[in-house]
C-alpha cells in the first residue's frame, strides 16, 4: 500500500493463488494430493491462513516452523484430531508447506534476497569478532552480535526436539555467532525501522500534544485528530521510506566493521522512490 490509490492485500493475493494450486491438485494431482487439496478446500484458505506463514516466511522462518504453524491451524480447527496426529495433521501441514515454499520462493522474492544478504554480511563481520552496527532512520544505533553457543536446542512441535552441535563443543569467551544473531536478524533488521518511524510519530505528536495510542505499526487518537494522524501517517512514510537506507546501512556496517569490501544490498530497482507514501489506503 506505499504506491497507487487503492488497498491492496498480500495475505489476500496469496491466499488467492494458493487456492489455485490446491484446485490444480484436485483435478491433476495424485490421488494422495486430490485428497489433501480436499481437506483443505474443505476447511477453508482465507488471508487468516496466510498471515502466520507469511510473516514466518518475511522473517526467514525455517520449513520445520512453516510446518508447526500449519499443523497448529489444523489442531486448532479440529481439535479432536488427536488419534492420528500424523496422519490428520502433520502430512497435510507438510503438504501445504510445500505449495507454500513454491509461492513465497516466487511471490516473496525480493525479501529472500535481502535476507540471503543481511546473513552473509553477519557472517563476514562476525567471523571478524565484529558487531553488526548502523543507525536508524531517527538515529538510534543498532547493534547486533549474540555470543557463540556450542549446544543449541530447536524445539518443534512436528519434528521434536533437536539439538544441534558444532564441530567444537568449546566456544572461547566472547566469540560470536553468526548462527545465533541470524536466527533473529531479519526481525531486528525490520523492527529498527518500525521502531524509528513510530518514534517519530511518538515525537511529533508530543509536540502538538496530539494523544496518540500506538503499538509499533498501528496508530489512534481521538476523533477530532484523526485527519492530522492520517495525514501525517503518510507523510512521515515519504519523509521516513524515500531515502535509500539499505545503501546507508550497509556503507555504515562496512565502516563500522572495517570491511570495504561489503557487497552492496540487492534491490529489484522497481520501486519509484517519489511514489512512496502516495495511497491514501496506507494505514485504513
Amino acid at each position: 500500500n506505499l504506491t497507487g490509490d487503492s488497498r491492496q492485500d498480500l495475505y489476500g493475493h496469496l491466499a488467492e493463488l494458493l487456492i489455485d494450486r490446491l484446485r490444480s491438485d484436485l483435478q491433476l494431482g495424485t490421488r494422495r494430493e486430490q485428497a489433501l487439496a480436499e481437506g483443505w478446500l474443505a476447511l477453508g484458505i482465507s488471508r487468516a491462513t496466510l498471515k502466520g506463514p507469511t510473516m514466518a516466511a518475511l522473517y526467514g522462518g525455517s520449513w520445520i516452523g512453516l510446518v508447526d504453524l500449519l499443523a497448529i491451524q489444523l489442531q486448532e480447527a479440529c481439535p479432536k484430531r488427536i488419534a492420528q496426529w500424523q496422519r490428520e495433521n502433520v502430512q497435510p501441514a507438510r503438504y501445504l508447506a510445500r505449495h507454500l515454499k513454491t509461492i513465497f520462493a516466487e511471490e516473496l522474492r525480493s525479501v529472500h534476497q535481502l535476507d540471503a544478504w543481511l546473513r552473509s554480511t553477519s557472517q563476514q563481520v562476525l567471523r571478524l569478532g565484529k558487531h553488526l552496527e548502523w543507525t536508524t532512520p531517527a538515529g538510534m544505533l543498532v547493534r547486533l552480535g549474540q555470543a557463540h553457543d556450542a549446544h543449541s536446542p530447536v524445539v518443534s512441535l512436528t519434528a521434536g526436539t533437536r539439538r544441534w552441535r558444532q564441530v567444537s563443543d568449546r566456544a572461547e569467551e566472547g566469540e560470536l555467532s553468526a548462527r545465533a544473531t541470524n536466527a533473529s536478524l531479519m526481525p531486528n533488521v525490520v523492527h529498527a525501522f518500525d521502531g524509528s518511524f513510530c518514534q517519530q510519530m511518538v515525537n511529533m505528536a508530543a509536540e502538538r500534544r496530539v494523544p496518540l495510542l500506538t503499538n509499533h505499526d498501528c496508530f489512534a487518537t481521538i476523533p477530532a485528530h484523526a485527519d492530522w494522524l492520517h495525514r501525517n501517517l503518510l507523510e512521515q512514510v515519504q519523509v521516513v521510506f524515500r531515502t535509500d537506507h539499505l545503501a546507508r546501512m550497509a556503507a555504515e556496517i562496512a565502516g563500522a566493521a572495517g570491511l570495504p569490501g561489503l557487497s552492496p544490498p540487492v534491490t529489484a530497482g522497481t520501486l519509484d522512490p517519489g511514489r512512496v507514501g502516495e495511497n491514501p489506503e496506507h494505514f485504513r
